[in-house]
C-alpha cells in the first residue's frame, strides 16, 4: 500500500512541475506576471507567490488606465470581461445607456453681449437666433435672459412663458464696454435661486469682444458654475473687434471663451465666422443639448464639415472612450488576482447621401490604439459620415452596447483641373497663423515666458530702458497662443511687476510702468524666478522645456564677487527645466569682459543641460534688440510652431516586440492639421523623422516616418536594444517645391525595453526544467528504494 502511495506521489509531483502556473505580484504601482515552475500559492490580498523557477515574466504596468504593457503581452494573460464588468468599466448603469448631463427638462440662461461693438446686424442676428432657440424648447422647459456690457442686468427671469421671454429680447440696446464677471455672477445667483439640480441646467454665453475683467476672475466664476452642475456653451460672435486692444482680439477673446466652456473636450465652444452663421450655431447647441447621451466619446482627426474634390482620399482615425469616465476602449482592468480584457468594439463607418440613403458601409481596423479607415471614391454631392459602435458578449445574448454618432459632413465638388498653385514658405506661415483656418487639436500645455529686465539707474542712460521695452513689446505681439507671459524688474532687489497671463494687453501696459534706480544684483532676480518658474520633477532626458526666461542687463552685477553663487542659482533654475536667454546690453558690458563672461556662463549652463538658450549682445538700439528678440522667439517657437500628437502601442517592450508610433501634426498657431488639402493650392505636407537615443544620450538611428491615408504618419521599429530609449520626433513643413521651411516641432517619447525571450533562452529553460525534474525523480526513486530496503531489514 505504501509503495503505491509513493508511486502516486511521484506521478503527481512530476505532473505538477511540468504544468506551470501563473504567479501575480500586484502592488500599488506595478504588476508582474510570471509563469511558475514549482509551487504557486496565495499570500493574501492581491499577491500570489511562486516557489520554484519563474519564467516568461511580463513587465510592470503603472495602472490599468494608463497601461505600459504592450497589448500583445496583456492579451496573453488577461481574461475576457463579463457584461456586468464591462458596465462597471464604462461607468454606465445599463447596456447602451449613458449617464451624461442630458435629461428631459431644461433650464436655459442665454447671456448676450450688448456692448457697443454688437450694434447693428450682430445684435439683430443674435435676437433672431435666440427667438428660434426659445421657441423650439418644450413647454416644461424654463428660459431666462441676461444682458451685459459695462454692467449686467436680468432682462427676463427663468420662465416657462416663452412668448414673454421672446418679447423681452426687444429691450436689448448695445452700449458701453464688455465685462463678463458681473453677468456670470448674476447667472450663478439665478441658478442658486432656482435650485433645480435634477434638470439640465444650461448657459449659452455669446460675446464679440475682449472683456476688461481679470481672466482669473472669469475662470473662477465659471468653475463655480461648473461645481453647481451648470453646463456652459460659449459663442464667439461675428467679425474680429479690434476696438479696445492693439493686438487682434480673437487671440485673447477666443482663448477666454474656450476656457470658459466645461463641455467635454472643449466642444461647447463655437466661433461664428460671420453673423449669418449664428442661427446654425444655436441649432448645433440645441441639438447637442436635446440628443440622447452617447455611451462612447469619440476623438477624431477630422473636422465636422469638409470640402473635397472628387478624387479626394480622406483618412479617418478614431479613438473611443467611455462618455462617463473617459476610460479607453479597448482597455485592461486589474482585479485583485487577474487582469481583465475590455473587449474591442466593432466600429463601422456608415456614409449616407443627402437623401439619407447608405452609399457605403465599412468596418474600421483597430491598429495601435486607434480605429482607422479611409473614405474615397465619392461622387459630387453632400454626405454624412456616422460611426456605429457596438460591443457584444458571446455568453450573454441580451447584453450589448450600441452607439451611433455623426462624425463629419462632406461636400464633394467636381475636380476642375489637376493643376494647383505651389506655396512658398512665407505663404505657408501666413496660413499657419490664419485664425479662420485650422480645426485640429492644439497643445494643452502652456509655455511660460518671464522677461527679467535690469532696472538699475544706468538703464536711464542712452534711452536703454525705452529701447528695451519697445523691443519686448514687439516680441509680445509676435507670440502665439499657448504662451503665458510675466514681467520682472531687478536692481538691488527683484520685483514681479506682472504675474503670468496669456492676455497680452496687461503685459504691454506693465512695460510702461518700470521705474529705474539703484544698483545691479543678479541673485535676487534668479531667486525670484526660481519661485515662479520650473518644476522640481523635470527630467531633461525625457522632457522639453516649457518655461523660458529672457534676462537682459546693461552692466556688471554688484554680486559678481560671488560668481559661484550666481551660477548655483542658474543651475537650480536649469535643473527645474527653465531655459535661459541672456542679453548683454550697452557699452558697460562690451567694455567689461567679466560682465560678459557672467552672462555667457549663465546661458551656457542652460544650453549644456537643456540644449536651449543662448547669449546675445546689443548696443542701445531698438532695431538691434528687436532683431535679437526675433532670434530668441524663433528658438522658443522652435519647440512649438508645430504641435505633434503621437500614440505608441506601449511604453515598455521586450526586445523582440514591434514598436509602432502614429503621429498627427498641427500648426500650434491655429490647429491646422497636415497634410492639408485646399481647393486652389497644392497640399501642404510635412517631413517627420524619428531619432532613437539611448540612456547615455547617444544617437542610435534616425529614420523617416511615412504617411499613408489609412494610418497617417507612422513608423514601425524592431530589434530595439534593452534599456531606456528615447524616441525624438522632429517635424518640418515642406513648401510646394519640397523645400524644408523653418516651421518646426519636437516631441519626446520615452520607452523601456527589457530582454526578450530568444530561442536559446527557451532551449536552456527547457533543459533546466528537464534536469530539475530528472533530479527530483531520482531523489524520490532513491527514497523509495531506501524505504523498501529498510522495511525488508526490519522484517
Amino acid at each position: 500500500m505504501e509503495k503505491r502511495l509513493l508511486i502516486a506521489l511521484i506521478v503527481l509531483l512530476v505532473l505538477y512541475f511540468n504544468f506551470p502556473k501563473t504567479a501575480f505580484i500586484i502592488g500599488e504601482e506595478e504588476i508582474i506576471s510570471c509563469s511558475c515552475m514549482g509551487f504557486s500559492f496565495e499570500t493574501g490580498g492581491q499577491t500570489k507567490k511562486c516557489i520554484g523557477l519563474t519564467f516568461e515574466c511580463v513587465s510592470e504596468s503603472t495602472s490599468y488606465e494608463n497601461t505600459t504593457l504592450s497589448e500583445k503581452k496583456l492579451k496573453e494573460i488577461c481574461k475576457k470581461k463579463t457584461c456586468s464588468q464591462f458596465q462597471d468599466y464604462l461607468g454606465v448603469q445599463d447596456p447602451g445607456e449613458g449617464n451624461g448631463h442630458n435629461v428631459e427638462r431644461i433650464n436655459m440662461l442665454i447671456i448676450i453681449d450688448t456692448s457697443f461693438s454688437m450694434l447693428g446686424e450682430k445684435i439683430e442676428k443674435t435676437v433672431t437666433a435666440s427667438k428660434t432657440m426659445i421657441e423650439s424648447l418644450n413647454p416644461e422647459d424654463r428660459v431666462g435672459i441676461i444682458e451685459f456690457n459695462s454692467l449686467s442686468s436680468v432682462i427676463h427671469e427663468f420662465s416657462t412663458d416663452k412668448a414673454a421671454v421672446v418679447n423681452s429680447l426687444s429691450n436689448l440696446v448695445p452700449r458701453e464696454y464688455t465685462r463678463y464677471v458681473s453677468a456670470l455672477e448674476l447667472a450663478s445667483e439665478r441658478f442658486t435661486l432656482l435650485d433645480d439640480p435634477a434638470a439640465n441646467n444650461i448657459i449659452i454665453f455669446l460675446s464679440d469682444g475682449v472683456p476688461l475683467d481679470n481672466v482669473s476672475d472669469i475662470i473662477d466664476i465659471t468653475n463655480e458654475l461648473d461645481s453647481m452642475g451648470v453646463w456652459i456653451y460659449t459663442i464667439r460672435m461675428g467679425d474680429i473687434n479690434e476696438s479696445s486692444i492693439d493686438t487682434p482680439s480673437w487671440e485673447v477673446d477666443e482663448d477666454i471663451l474656450e476656457r470658459m466652456t466645461n463641455i467635454l473636450e472643449g466642444q461647447g465652444f463655437y466661433t461664428t465666422k460671420d453673423v449669418d452663421t449664428v442661427l446654425s450655431t444655436f441649432d448645433s447647441i440645441y441639438q447637442d443639448i436635446v440628443k440622447e447621451t452617447d455611451t462612447f466619446h469619440i476623438t477624431k482627426n477630422i473636422k465636422d464639415e469638409l470640402d473635397y474634390p472628387e478624387d479626394f482620399s480622406l483618412p479617418i482615425v478614431l479613438q473611443l472612450f467611455s462618455s462617463e469616465n473617459m476610460r479607453v476602449v479597448p482597455g485592461f482592468m486589474v482585479s485583485e488576482s487577474e487582469i481583465l480584457c475590455v473587449d474591442d468594439a466593432k466600429v463601422d463607418l456608415v456614409i449616407r447621401d443627402i437623401d439619407d440613403k447608405i452609399v457605403e458601409n465599412a468596418s474600421m481596423d483597430y491598429i495601435g490604439g486607434q480605429y482607422i479607415s479611409e473614405v474615397t471614391g465619392l461622387w459630387e454631392g453632400t454626405y454624412t459620415i456616422d460611426a456605429e459602435i457596438s460591443v457584444s458578449f458571446e455568453n450573454s445574448s441580451d447584453c450589448s452596447f450600441f452607439d451611433s454618432q455623426q462624425i463629419a459632413r462632406l461636400n464633394i465638388y467636381p475636380q476642375e483641373n489637376d493643376s494647383c498653385r505651389k506655396l512658398t514658405c512665407d505663404e505657408i506661415k501666413q496660413i499657419f497663423k490664419d485664425p479662420a483656418r485650422g480645426g485640429g487639436e492644439l497643445p494643452t500645455e502652456t509655455k511660460r515666458l518671464l522677461f527679467a529686465i535690469d532696472s538699475s539707474a544706468s538703464m536711464n542712460d542712452e534711452g536703454k530702458l525705452r529701447y528695451a521695452t519697445a523691443a519686448i513689446r514687439s516680441m509680445v505681439l509676435r507670440l502665439t497662443q499657448g504662451f503665458s507671459m510675466g514681467v520682472m524688474s531687478f536692481n538691488g532687489q527683484a520685483n514681479l511687476l506682472q504675474r503670468f497671463t496669456q492676455s497680452k494687453q496687461p503685459v504691454l501696459d506693465t512695460l510702461d510702468t518700470i521705474e529705474v534706480g539703484g544698483t545691479t544684483n543678479y541673485i535676487p532676480a534668479f531667486r525670484k524666478a526660481y519661485g515662479l518658474l520650473g518644476d522640481s520633477s523635470f527630467d531633461h532626458t525625457k522632457e522639453l522645456p516649457k518655461d523660458f526666461m529672457v534676462f537682459i542687463s546693461d552692466g556688471l552685477p554688484w554680486d559678481q564677487g560671488v560668481p559661484d553663487s550666481i551660477m548655483k542659482e542658474t543651475e537650480s533654475l536649469v535643473d527645474n527645466g527653465v531655459c535661459i536667454f541672456t542679453i548683454g546690453y550697452g557699452s558697460d558690458v562690451a567694455l567689461n569682459p567679466e560682465a560678459e563672461d557672467i552672462l555667457r556662463g549663465i546661458s551656457s549652463i542652460s544650453k549644456e543641460h537643456l540644449d536651449c538658450g543662448g547669449y546675445y549682445y546689443s548696443d542701445p538700439s531698438e532695431d538691434e534688440l528687436d532683431e535679437i528678440f526675433s532670434y530668441i522667439f524663433s528658438d522658443i517657437a522652435d519647440v512649438g510652431e508645430i504641435f505633434i500628437k503621437s500614440s505608441i502601442n506601449a511604453q515598455i517592450f521586450e526586445s523582440d516586440d514591434q514598436v509602432t508610433i502614429f503621429s498627427n501634426i498641427y500648426s500650434s498657431y491655429n490647429a491646422l492639421e497636415l497634410p492639408n488639402v485646399d481647393n486652389s493650392v497644392c497640399p501642404l505636407d510635412a517631413h517627420i523623422s524619428m531619432t532613437s537615443i539611448d540612456d547615455s544620450n547617444n544617437t542610435l538611428q534616425e529614420q523617416e516616418m511615412t504617411y499613408a491615408p489609412d494610418m497617417g504618419y507612422h513608423i514601425i521599429k524592431e530589434d530595439i536594444l534593452p534599456g531606456s530609449t528615447m524616441f525624438r520626433l522632429d517635424a518640418w513643413v515642406l513648401d510646394g517645391n519640397e523645400t524644408v521651411c523653418d516651421l518646426h516641432g519636437t516631441r519626446l517619447i520615452p520607452v523601456r525595453v527589457i530582454n526578450g525571450e530568444s530561442d536559446t533562452y527557451r532551449f536552456y529553460l527547457s533543459l533546466s526544467s528537464m534536469l530539475i525534474n530528472l533530479f527530483m525523480m531520482m531523489v524520490l526513486v532513491f527514497s523509495l528504494v531506501l524505504l523498501i530496503k529498510t522495511r525488508k531489514k526490519i522484517g
